[in-house]
């Protein structure tokens, strides 16, 4: 079927080569051909398709088709005489080659067919498009960068910026590209600048491959219309890097565009920036107020059971509960990290653990629910679903937002009343904690040198109270104990280092006891802390004046006996002089949440419930199978006893033929009875005299040719 001009936007292409407004134009696609692209790095090079198109009128040979768009020749959607609305696009020109001239060329950027190529034939008869010398002049000067989003050219004011250089001597350079939104950047641009604020910084990172040793830092920049990543190596580190500053906006030009790896970047855009040679950052002059701080996409809790694993994402939450600060080594490296558990619960009524990392886990307060805006979280399926902060994940505490309020109203309201499904069960380093009772976890027989998570509901019997505290190493992220010397010094081992002071931390052996059983466990600083209502200092100065503060230090742990909470705690059996017992140890403590306790019975009472329904199906059936034998049983033994005549009808029947050899062609054929002799019944004669037999009388019945002697025949009985 031909189709109409009327159907295309005619003199389009003349408009859009020349730098016009053009509205979505309707063209027609006369021709693709696939064009081999250029590797970038380590990257294999990507195919890429030119484009004939028409409008009726003229046709344009130098169209190249967005990368983003090769599936839709892939699967056929855009084949010769498509009919396509063109939705983005760019015109850019291309620098001339000897005396060859400049050409322009139409990027396309983004289409909506309008009818397939099997409903529509060539429209029109097309000329050529004739590049003129002024029109390429208006080309480059209009369309040096200039897009065209849903038909609207983006604004541009040229910008000037001065080319900031760590070596000394770097001369200011004038920046004559034009100013673009961040969503209309995409690799086919030649010259650009963007005005964005920095909304994250990461530190330097550094790194070993194949191709020898290198560092790297990125920065996530926002303006009004979108986000994008732009990351640095090498050279650029030193010469960039103490440029940015969170939080202030730049003015950035030149550097390579390419697309985004969606791996280990969660922004919403499909590319990212390359600092090269040629990039230069300016801080801008003012900051206008309509660049937003950070850009969200929120997704609730509920709907994180169902994405992928190692999915980047963004998610709001109330912090309901904070782990200890943990330090972890690493195997292969040996290096330290510092960890911190954290739980968030949102509106959904799910609650799900977040892994903070490094600085952030040391320096985060969850102090009194703060509602958590967390950008960039990596989906886990570690012990169900968790997620886990990275080097670019962006945090903040009671972010100033919409989103933030509606949630801690709720919270306020009614969640904080309401007992959470959870996504995720921790314990201590993410290890699985179910429910258990103390008595069960003893009749466990633990390895030597296993550990066991458990999470159960004690009270708190006793307190040693004398050897509850101890001089600790005042070194950061050290808790060694210290030895006091004559001379005032208190010395570390660990540290190899003498201080003048040191700093009180408590380790408190205590006993809980359920209605199982009783164990000895150990609480470190911060959840004896939690159990005693004091910190180690204030205990510690109590402890230092005893003869005065004895009643007051001993009424603190007294206090906190016969107090029930939820503790989860990691059991490990050890062997000390042949003898081998539990060691346990308190990971987290919280009081009794009712709702939260409430559910968990409701779930034993629930599989005690399935429990016992299984024991009553398993049960009949074995009622009706005791039955079976015991019938078997008398009916076999009645047989014994009795002899064959007792045997019932069915053993009777089956007897028949327990000697019988059936026929090849009987065989697998259910026999059937064969026809049985019958005498018939003797019927008495009278006694009549013969006439012969000289006075005797015939008294034998009737002759054997007689009629009433012949056999007769049964019918079969199956």
């Amino acid at each position: 079927m031909n189709g109409t001009t009327e159907q295309l936007t005619v003199g389009a292409i003349s408009k859009m080569m020349s730098g016009e407004h053009v509205t979505k134009p309707v063209l027609q696609i006369l021709g693709i051909k696939p064009i081999a692209g250029t590797a970038q790095g380590q990257a294999p090079a990507q195919e890429r398709y030119r484009l004939l198109v028409s409008d009726g009128e003229v046709y344009h040979t130098f169209a190249m088709l967005a990368t983003q768009l090769n599936y839709m020749v892939s699967d056929k959607t855009l084949a010769t005489n498509t009919v396509i609305q063109v939705d983005r696009f760019l015109c850019n020109v291309v620098a001339p080659k000897g005396n060859e001239a400049a050409k322009r060329v139409l990027i396309i950027l983004d289409v909506t067919v309008v009818t397939p190529a099997n409903e529509v034939g060539r429209i029109g008869n097309p000329k050529p498009f004739e590049q003129k010398a002024s029109t390429t002049a208006a080309a480059s000067s209009n369309a040096a960068g200039a897009a065209m989003t849903n038909g609207t050219r983006q604004s541009s004011t040229p910008v000037q910026a001065t080319r900031q250089s760590t070596g000394g001597g770097g001369a200011a350079a004038s920046l004559d590209s034009p100013i673009f939104p961040i969503t209309s950047l995409n690799p086919y641009q030649n010259k650009w600048a963007i005005k964005a604020r920095v909304i994250k910084k990461t530190d330097i990172r550094h790194y070993s491959n194949s191709r020898g040793a290198g560092k790297v830092f990125s920065v996530d920049l926002t303006d009004s219309a979108g986000e994008i990543r732009a990351t640095g190596f090498n050279n650029e580190v030193d010469r960039l890097y103490p440029l940015f500053e969170p939080d202030k906006v730049y003015v950035i030009s030149r550097g390579n565009i390419k697309p985004a790896r969606k791996e280990f970047n969660h922004l919403n855009c499909d590319y990212e920036i390359n600092f090269n040679s040629d990039t230069t950052v300016s801080l801008a002059e003012m900051d206008p107020g309509d660049i937003p701080r950070v850009r969200f996409s929120f997704v609730a809790i509920d709907q994180i059971e169902a994405l992928p694993k190692d999915k980047l994402i963004d998610t709001i939450g109330v912090c309901v509960n904070v782990g200890p600060a943990e330090t972890l080594t690493s195997r292969s490296t040996n290096r330290e990290f510092i960890k911190r558990n954290v739980e968030l619960v949102d509106r959904s009524n799910c609650k799900i653990g977040l892994a903070l990392w490094g600085e952030t886990a040391t320096n985060f307060n969850g102090t009194d629910n703060p509602v958590v805006a967390v950008k960039g979280a990596k989906v886990s399926d570690f012990n169900g679903r968790s997620l886990s902060a990275l080097n670019s994940t962006m945090i903040q505490i009671n972010p100033d937002i919409d989103e933030a309020h509606r949630l801690q109203a709720w919270y306020t309201s009614e969640g904080c009343q309401q007992a959470p499904r959870s996504l995720t069960e921790q314990g201590r380093g993410g290890k699985s904690a179910p429910w258990k009772i103390l008595g069960e976890v003893k009749a466990l027989n633990i390895p030597v040198g296993q550990q066991e998570f458990f999470t159960c509901k004690a009270s708190i019997m006793s307190i040693h109270r004398d050897n509850a505290l101890y001089m600790a190493c005042p070194g950061e992220n050290c808790n060694k104990k210290v030895a006091e010397h004559g001379d005032g010094l208190y010395r570390c081992e660990k540290c190899n280092q003498e201080y003048p002071n040191y700093k009180w931390r408590l380790l408190c052996s205590m006993q809980i006891a359920d209605f199982s059983d009783a164990a000895w466990v150990t609480a470190f600083s911060e959840n004896a802390e939690k159990i005693l209502d004091a910190t180690s200092e204030e205990l510690g100065v109590l402890k230092s004046n005893m003869e005065t503060n004895a009643d007051a230090f001993n009424r603190v742990f007294a206090d906190a006996t016969f107090k029930t909470y939820v503790f989860k705690l990691a059991t490990r059996m050890e062997s000390y002089n042949d003898e081998q017992r539990l060691k346990t140890r308190i990971l987290e403590v919280e009081p009794v949440n009712n709702a939260v306790y409430q559910q968990h019975l409701e779930e034993v009472i629930s599989q005690l419930k399935n429990l016992w329904d299984q024991v009553k199906l398993w049960g009949s059936i074995a009622g009706i199978l005791l039955l079976v034998v015991i019938s078997i049983f008398f009916c076999r033994r009645d047989i014994e006893i009795l002899g064959e005549d007792s045997r019932c009808c069915c053993c009777k029947k089956h007897s028949q033929f327990e000697n019988e050899e059936l026929e090849p062609e009987d065989k697998g054929r259910r026999p059937m009875s064969t026809p049985t002799f019958v005498p018939p019944p003797q019927k008495p004669k009278p006694v009549q005299p013969a006439a012969d037999d000289g006075g005797h009388i015939d008294n034998l019945g009737p002759r054997p040719d007689s009629p009433d002697m012949q056999p007769t025949l049964q019918p079969f009985e199956y």
